[in-house]
């Protein structure tokens, strides 16, 4: 979302301010935590991203705080995952509903949601691109990352075993560490079972900007990762991919599909006449969407998001 915010951030009347949920906390701690600091600053929006399973406490506590939510990345599809039940739960609590490309709109549309709550704004993925080679070694090398799919163990089984068999006995592998999704013991399991005299070096998991960068340098990127689809174009690795596994099966295969979000969400949210005379055009198309939105929406979530929807 850093790329919004900075939008946000040439818009002096608009006033932001972001927090780290910490995963792990149990629930009512969590809510509570996320409640009181809600509550000390009472904001007119909430944006949440994505699918994690530490947002939808947020959607949770927001709603029932009466405090109007955008939901980023909404009708995004991660086959026989977790993502995309929490996806949903956060969609549900929304009032508006951000979505990448028409794909994702006809999922939540099929999933039940009103089209007036829809909006197909692009992706954020290629706003803010920061590429760093610093960790690239200097030899050849392969690059895995394998994110955990507990909603599909036998996915999960036969993603880990194809990945192992593309590993090249010759060449280095850095294999990034997921930050979550395998069960406890599961990284221990995969040092097990890897061929003697591998030359694979494990990593955790790394800022965007150096795991770009080994994915720019790498020979071959092995990954059920979202950034098979995202980032790997952008940067000229699309044909390094090997996509496993099926979480990505129903995402589109080309990022250059997605126009930049940023500044047509930023412009969504921030009030009107703030929007400078280059964006114009924008800004009347994103308005009167905004108006037909209102006008389908009923009475009570109106008001609500009346506060800090332009005037129209």
């Amino acid at each position: 979302l850093q790329p919004i915010f900075d939008k946000l951030s040439e818009v002096k009347e608009v006033a932001r301010w972001w927090f780290s949920v910490p995963p792990g906390n149990g629930t009512v701690l969590l809510t509570k935590e996320i409640s009181d600091r809600l509550k000390r600053r009472r904001p007119d929006v909430i944006l949440i991203p994505a699918d994690r399973i530490e947002m939808v406490p947020v959607a949770m506590v927001a709603h029932s705080l009466k405090i109007p939510i955008f939901h980023m990345w909404a009708g995004v599809g991660s086959t026989g995952t977790y993502d995309d039940l929490y996806r949903r739960i956060i969609s549900s609590y929304a009032q508006i509903l951000l979505c990448e490309d028409k794909n994702a709109k006809f999922r939540l549309r099929h999933s039940g949601e009103e089209s007036s709550r829809i909006l197909v704004v692009g992706s954020t993925h290629g706003d803010s691109l920061v590429v760093d080679e610093t960790l690239a070694p200097l030899e050849p090398f392969d690059l895995v990352l394998l994110n955990g799919n507990p909603g599909n163990p036998k996915d999960e089984l036969m993603t880990l075993k194809a990945s192992i068999e593309q590993l090249n006995a010759w060449k280095l592998t850095i294999w990034i560490e997921p930050s979550t999704g395998y069960q406890p013991g599961m990284m221990d399991w995969i040092r097990k079972i890897l061929p003697p005299g591998n030359r694979v070096t494990f990593m955790r998991t790394l800022p965007r900007p150096l795991f770009l960068g080994l994915m720019k340098k790498c020979d071959k990127f092995i990954s059920n990762s979202s950034s098979t689809i995202y980032e790997a174009p952008l940067i000229g690795a699309e044909r390094k991919v090997v996509n496993l596994g099926t979480r990505n099966s129903e995402r589109v295969t080309e990022s250059t599909k997605f126009p930049p979000a940023a500044e047509k969400v930023a412009e969504f949210i921030a009030p009107s006449g703030l929007i400078s005379k280059a964006e114009k055009g924008l800004s009347l198309g994103v308005q009167a969407k905004t108006a037909n939105i209102l006008s389908r929406l009923g009475a009570e979530k109106t008001s609500k998001i009346a506060q800090f929807i332009p005037q129209l």
